[in-house]
């Protein structure tokens, strides 16, 4: 998958707040905020762990703080573009889930912001 990639990823550990506005297949979800942890993060998009079966092509609002700067929240819409399933070795063989989200630049006021905190984490990560 690294081929299709038009940014660089870099794992950062944020919390993310994502607010469910739709999910095609699973409507129940729709309006719902849960607390999800990233895996890594590129300038367009976020990969996240779930323990939730969130439909690919549900659109999110993600809020996101970093580890390194509690204070501060960036806030971002995207799509869930693809999933994978992966079920828990242990003895409940609970499902987890990692999806990709794209963001939606267009839509999102403060993606210049999110750039900016993706950009300085590569730099420090390239030094």
């Amino acid at each position: 998958m690294d081929e299709l990639r038009k940014f660089t990823r870099i794992q950062v550990k944020a919390d993310v707040n994502v607010t469910i506005r739709s999910a095609p297949g699973a409507t129940d979800l729709e309006g719902q905020t849960f607390q999800f942890h990233s895996i890594d993060a590129s300038h367009q998009g976020m990969q996240l762990h779930l323990d939730i079966d969130m439909p690919t092509g549900s659109l999110l609002i993600l809020e996101a703080t970093f580890k390194d700067e509690p204070e501060k929240k960036y806030t971002n819409e995207g799509y869930v573009v693809w999933k994978i399933k992966r079920i828990d070795d242990g003895a409940e063989q609970k499902p987890s889930y990692t999806i990709g989200v794209e963001f939606n630049v267009y839509a999102n006021p403060e993606y210049d912001l999110w750039v900016a905190a993706i950009s300085r984490r590569l730099e420090a990560f390239n030094n």
